[in-house]
């Protein structure tokens, strides 16, 4: 099984260690072996191991381990972290910094109406629990940055030499100019990347 680790670390002896566990056994999440998560099997359960790339940066990992506690302490529907015996809430493998993770148990739901609707009253809540409870992290999406970046694509050649005759392009980014910035609008939690595949929908 190759995954991606270097072999002057034992992933498998590192989680036993740290986790107490027995037995173990690691396997890619899914069939596209996407972003380092992986399925861990122990004698104590299965969990989930989420692996950072090596340029994850130290505060980026502990802004993603207050987001699971700050979860978890409201109470809302999402992983829950498992810490180590001594109370870490994160190891490290090769100087990359991982997170194991409970496995919930489900289906990625079919996107219909009734269950985008369920999404928007979660994200609804979401929002209203950074906001009511004081979220110490300020979201690093911006209309500024996301503005940005459109300005740096448009001018990639592929994009700035398509011909444009009804001035399309000119307009998209005319009128992404005249977005407000929203810099005053309260300190929330927001998921930027809310599809199928990032929910779970148990039975």
């Amino acid at each position: 099984l190759d995954i991606r680790f270097l072999p002057s670390q034992n992933p498998k002896q590192i989680l036993k260690d740290e986790y107490n566990f027995s037995e173990i056994d690691i396997e890619w999440f899914n069939e596209t072996k996407h972003k380092n998560v992986f399925k861990v099997t122990t004698d104590k359960g299965i969990y989930v191991l989420r692996v950072f790339p090596e340029n994850r940066l130290s505060d980026q990992v502990d802004r993603d381990i207050s987001i699971l506690e700050f979860l978890e302490k409201h109470n809302f529907p999402a992983h829950r972290l498992v810490k180590t015996k001594d109370n870490k809430p994160s190891v490290t493998i090769n100087n990359r910094k991982a997170l194991l993770l409970d496995y919930l148990e489900g289906k990625h739901p079919e996107l219909n109406t009734e269950t985008v609707a369920k999404i928007g009253t979660l994200m609804s809540r979401l929002h209203k629990l950074g906001e009511e409870n004081k979220y110490s992290y300020k979201s690093s999406w911006s209309i500024k940055q996301e503005r940005e970046i459109l300005h740096n694509e448009l001018k990639r050649p592929e994009i700035a030499n398509l011909p444009d005759p009804e001035g399309i392009i000119a307009q998209v980014k005319q009128k992404f100019d005249k977005l407000p910035d929203l810099e005053n609008l309260p300190q929330v939690l927001i998921h930027t990347d809310m599809h199928g595949n990032n929910i779970i929908e148990k039975d």
